[in-house]
């Protein structure tokens, strides 16, 4: 029986998309080197190698094996090779010490792998996972460009604040327009507390002051997206209105790093 490769590489979730690409996009953007390069590639690799090896665990989990089991195992092996040559490119290109983030969120992203497998990757804390594991691809890029590990962290904070109250924001906004209950204020305080981290990161001297204008119009995004004054959409609308707001905040961001 034929297997279709498409279902098994292509994650059913194409909003983390969004997700994956930010954070590469904006550590090329404010940090690009040639080992930066290749960890960006590993990243998309990996991300890539996630779905069939969630759907080969799942399936030998339940005491299955199905047609598509044997080749599932062998994308997510092959992925996994992938990342760990383009690794070993990156560890060639550059002296410096780019691990250290990527060894951090490896908890994290197993942690996500795990709740795939039970079949529950769509509730908060595997998406929540989700996004802090995609985000270490920003800080491992820096680091990999050499910067210190005070810089890297903070990047890593940035990307991360924006990932985890997004996920909140897209999880209350289709919520609401299926009419369901939701509590927007969590959401809404995740994009404030968001801004106040990146101004207090500001004023210490860490970030750069532009940081908080992309966290300023997240606030305001999420609180018009969950107000009554909306304009009702659909899903798949939600999801494109979200990569739209991803790539203004990558370049908002990137250009206050470059200015800086």
């Amino acid at each position: 029986m034929a297997v279709r490769l498409r279902p098994l590489l292509v994650p059913a979730e194409h909003g983390a998309w969004s997700f994956v690409l930010e954070p590469i996009v904006l550590g090329l953007l404010v940090a690009p080197s040639r080992a930066g390069a290749a960890l960006a590639l590993a990243a998309v690799v990996v991300f890539l190698g996630r779905q069939p090896l969630k759907l080969a665990v799942a399936d030998r989990a339940s005491c299955r094996t199905y047609p598509r089991t044997v080749v599932a195992f062998r994308l997510a092996a092959g992925a996994l090779a992938s990342a760990a040559f383009l690794g070993a490119i990156a560890w060639r290109w550059s002296s410096h010490r780019w691990w250290p983030p990527l060894v951090a969120a490896l908890p994290v992203g197993l942690l996500q792998l795990a709740h795939d497998v039970r079949r529950e990757g769509r509730r908060p804390l595997p998406e929540l996972a989700g996004a802090i594991t995609a985000s270490a691809s920003a800080p491992a890029i820096a680091a990999a460009a050499g910067w210190r590990p005070a810089a890297w962290l903070t990047i890593w904070i940035l990307v991360a604040a924006h990932g985890l109250a997004a996920t909140l924001y897209v999880r209350a906004r289709l919520a609401l327009e299926r009419g369901g209950p939701v509590r927007t204020s969590q959401p809404i305080a995740a994009h404030i507390a968001a801004l106040v981290l990146s101004l207090g990161l500001s004023s210490i001297g860490l970030a750069p002051p532009l940081a908080a204008l992309a966290f300023a119009l997240l606030v305001f995004r999420a609180v018009w997206g969950l107000s009554s004054w909306r304009r009702q959409a659909r899903a798949q609308a939600v999801g494109f209105s979200e990569v739209a707001t991803s790539v203004l905040f990558v370049l908002i961001l990137a250009a206050a790093y470059r200015t800086a």
